[in-house]
């Protein structure tokens, strides 16, 4: 069975890491856990409207192009291991037991006013966006704007460009107002690649039933996230069985077919983020420190212990395919024609 996983960094790492002269990072250093966790497909981000690193700007159209150039550089050096999914024909790749990748986009800033950046992008493979990150950008407000607006005039006209490039359109980060304005224009199914339910846990980041109910009208899918302020109000108390709470939440509520996994990995770099700590508090007021964000399953290699948890809670073999990595595959399958 295919497990997705529909939201990680790991593009950002491996050029992280090319800066450093370091190569063949998927190979070696991701490669392994990706195997032990049986994963097939990961959804990598290649930049956004946020700050990670000293060695790189995440917002900044060049660096972005590199970032999508060490990706490119990986996967070309390695064709028998990973293949980047362009189109619905290239899951079929996976049946290979290579991994797919497909690249995204966290927060839309760098393309500023210039659709031919986009269209660079797509190009170069990008098939999934987010328009915001947590704050403002030209295109619309983020989930940490109070009071937030909805999509701006280039906002909407940017919707219908990736409408017309069959570009999958990431609805996690996005301020409810704005999410409401693309659903009004949005022509294939939604996704929020790594947010929860909001009903569970109140935090900004996450979903109210009546957003997840229209990703589900839609023929949507919501991936849920491991980080743990995302899944219980008070983040040192975050447990399996309350990560697994917000699947049950979404499922009794629209049913298997709109759940999947978007994790949120950052077991690879957390020791090396730039005032992590800081920067949530400056957005959400959180007041949390370091040691108090941290995942409730640390990396991929923990996805079968995962879905051993989610079987306990009595769903079928036939559920979990579903919601482990099915249900995604046949949304950017449709996507990406």
């Amino acid at each position: 069975m295919v497990v997705f996983d529909a939201h990680s960094d790991y593009a950002l790492h491996v050029h992280r890491e090319h800066i450093k002269g370091i190569k063949d990072v998927l190979k070696v250093q991701h490669l392994p856990f990706l195997r032990k966790g049986g994963v097939n497909i990961e959804v990598l981000t290649v930049g956004g409207d946020f700050d990670l690193f000293p060695e790189f700007d995440s917002q900044n159209y060049n660096t972005i192009l590199q970032v999508l150039d060490s990706i490119h550089n990986e996967i070309s050096n390695n064709p028998d291991l990973f293949v980047l999914i362009r189109n619905s024909k290239d899951f079929d790749e996976i049946k290979n037991k290579k991994i797919g990748f497909i690249l995204a986009l966290e927060g839309a800033n760098s393309i500023e006013d210039d659709f031919s950046r986009l269209h660079k992008y797509y190009d170069l493979g990008l098939r999934s966006i987010a328009l915001t990150h947590n704050n403002r950008n030209q295109f619309a407000d983020g989930c940490a704007e109070n009071p937030a607006g909805g999509l701006s005039d280039l906002g909407k006209d940017y919707v219908k460009e990736l409408n017309n490039l069959n570009v999958a359109i990431d609805l996690s980060h996005i301020s409810e107002p704005s999410f409401w304005d693309v659903l009004d224009i949005i022509e294939k199914p939604p996704v929020a690649t790594h947010s929860n339910a909001k009903s569970l846990c109140n935090h900004p980041r996450n979903l109210t039933d009546d957003q997840i109910k229209a990703i589900a009208e839609r023929n949507g899918v919501i991936g849920i996230n491991f980080f743990s302020i995302f899944i219980d109000n008070n983040g040192r108390k975050a447990t399996v069985d309350r990560l697994i709470d917000h699947i049950d939440h979404i499922v009794e509520l629209v049913g298997l077919n709109h759940i999947g996994f978007g994790p949120d990995f950052l077991n690879y770099y957390i020791k090396d983020l730039k005032s992590l700590d800081e920067q949530l508090d400056d957005t959400f007021g959180d007041n949390l420190d370091f040691g108090a964000i941290y995942e409730v399953i640390r990396d991929v290699t923990e996805f079968p212990n995962l879905i051993g948890s989610i079987q306990k809670r009595g769903y079928s073999d036939r559920d979990i395919g579903k919601i482990q990595g099915e249900n995604f595959v046949r949304v950017y399958k449709e996507i990406l024609e």
